[in-house]
């Protein structure tokens, strides 16, 4: 960016600022939640300045007892530096990433202006991106921030890549490259950067044989940021942890026919967020209907090709980056979010923007022009008001397992984590009325069953929570709280033998992270049961 674009189109540019300081300046007082735990806050590998080598050649190690198949270094590598500058403290983590959604908005403005050389387009489509609820979720929620990192500097390198079909300058190729590499190591979801570079070259000025051979030379630096990130990946989770998991691909796609369309509606009318959503199964209860609402995006995206221009543009970039998120390949962490459309939204969003505009320019009157743009004006207004709504949602825990009970997506999940919610703020009795709740909503709900045994023991009803630990057991046999508890409240009841036998299996599969219960468990078993009970895992 020179001082000429700079002047251009500062109010531009101080627009997007403004509206995204204004917009998200209520999470600044946020706090950690949910996997900002075990990511940020208790996680030893994000406190030490030494390890940032280390950061690149060992997979996440946040979960240490899940098959982690993350390689995220970048943001890892933040995460250390701010740990250092901020401590616990969350004010600092959420203004940085607040800041690099800003930053995000900001490469949009100018990859958009490049493309399509319109201001109007630009700005729309960068205010849509930047006020829209549905990404909250990525910037509110700090250990999600890869997203974000992953758009921006993917965005930086399409902006470098069309710098450097216009002018042919080597040192811009190599900046491509690195910048490439920096958004693989973000999240993987940049991987789709190959396929959007001849899709943003065919929309570029100065179209020609020339060009498309620049864009082969582009192709081939993105290929060597791509083969060193794969290296990486593979060294760090020794060969990949990639399993396509191909017998469960149809049932997959099955679900992409509520997944899919329910993205669409998130984007286009954002009134049922949530930080949790449940796919039914079968989609829609009726399988036809899915594929009743599939061909009413087909015909949609026929349209818009047909339109072409920004419209089209933004169909493309839409479908190629959802591909990542689009169940194709197993996602660990949930099959829809709303932090997976940070990046595929934007497609979306330029469509409307690019029909917006066409829409104005139809109307014959200069009062049928500003009534449009009135409507225009309101709906930024209804989705900056929607956005600052939903940043408190995420201020902390109670707030965002109560909002997720509330939406009933998955009440098992959701009422289950807002009993722990309660628990640490020290109100047992809300705490075990959540854990009834999600056993309600999901009978063999084993860590739910393991929280109501732990409370009855608090209430000395050894009985009940012996039989909560059993229910728990037999659906998760290896459950080690309920191992570790249920042989305690056994041994209470005189129960010897059986309660030998949890310590036993506790002992055999418990993580590292249970070092002081496994100890208790090995003392019982060395024949000192009858001590006084240790504290809980």
């Amino acid at each position: 960016m020179n001082r000429t674009y700079l002047h251009r189109h500062a109010s531009a540019l101080a627009a997007v600022v403004g509206v995204v300081l204004l917009a998200y300046a209520a999470s600044l007082t946020n706090g950690f939640v949910w996997d900002d735990a075990p990511i940020i806050v208790d996680n030893e590998a994000a406190h030490h300045l030494t390890s940032l080598a280390e950061l690149f050649t060992a997979e996440d190690v946040a979960f240490t007892d899940e098959d982690n198949p993350y390689f995220r270094p970048v943001p890892r590598v933040l995460f250390v530096l701010e740990y250092a500058l901020y401590g616990d403290h969350p004010l600092g983590y959420h203004l940085d990433s607040v800041v690099c959604h800003a930053t995000a908005a900001l490469l949009l403005y100018a990859l958009l202006i490049a493309l399509f050389a319109s201001r109007r387009l630009a700005l729309g489509a960068t205010l849509l991106f930047a006020l829209h609820p549905v990404n909250v979720e990525a910037v509110a929620f700090i250990s999600t921030r890869n997203t974000i990192l992953a758009a921006l500097f993917l965005l930086a390198a399409l902006l470098g890549h069309q710098r450097w079909l216009a002018t042919g300058r080597v040192r811009l190729l190599v900046g491509v490259a690195l910048l490439a590499f920096v958004a693989f190591a973000s999240k993987e979801t940049a991987l789709t950067l190959p396929l959007l570079l001849p899709v943003a070259a065919a929309y570029g000025p100065d179209a020609g044989a020339p060009r498309w051979r620049r864009v082969a030379a582009g192709e081939a630096a993105v290929a060597v940021a791509v083969v060193l990130y794969l290296g990486l990946r593979a060294n760090a989770l020794a060969g990949g942890h990639l399993d396509l998991a191909l017998a469960t691909l149809p049932e997959r796609l099955r679900a992409d026919l509520y997944i899919v369309p329910r993205y669409v509606e998130n984007l286009l009318l954002p009134v049922r967020l949530s930080g949790l959503y449940g796919v039914p199964h079968p989609p829609f209860g009726v399988v036809g209907l899915g594929v009743a609402v599939w061909a009413v995006l087909v015909a949609s995206a026929t349209l818009l090709v047909r339109l072409g221009g920004a419209a089209a543009f933004g169909l493309f970039w839409f479908a190629l980056n959802l591909l990542p998120v689009a169940n194709l390949v197993p996602i660990p962490s949930a099959p829809l979010a709303d932090r997976y459309l940070y990046l595929p939204g934007i497609g979306v969003l330029v469509v409307a923007a690019d029909l917006f505009w066409r829409a104005t320019a139809r109307c014959a009157t200069a009062a049928g022009r500003r009534g449009v743009g009135a409507a225009g004006a309101v709906l930024l207004l209804l989705l900056g008001v929607a956005t600052v709504a939903r940043t408190r949602v995420w201020r902390d825990d109670l707030a965002l397992f109560t909002s997720m009970a509330q939406a009933g997506e998955r009440p098992g999940y959701a009422y289950f984590n807002l009993g722990l919610a309660y628990r640490a703020r020290g109100d047992l009795a809300a705490a075990r009325t959540a854990w009834e709740r999600a056993v309600a909503a999901e009978p063999n709900h084993p860590l739910a069953l393991t929280q109501l045994g732990n409370v009855a023991q608090v209430d000395g009803d050894w009985g009940a929570a012996i039989a909560y630990y059993r229910r728990a057991l037999a659906v998760a046999p290896d459950l080690p709280e309920a191992l570790f508890n249920g042989g305690l409240a056994l041994e209470h009841q005189g129960e010897v033998a059986a309660a030998r036998e949890l310590f036993a299996r506790f002992v055999a599969v418990a993580p590292a992270r249970y070092g002081e219960a496994r100890e208790a468990a090995r003392a019982r078993l060395g024949g000192t049961a009858g001590l006084p009970p240790k504290e809980r895992p």
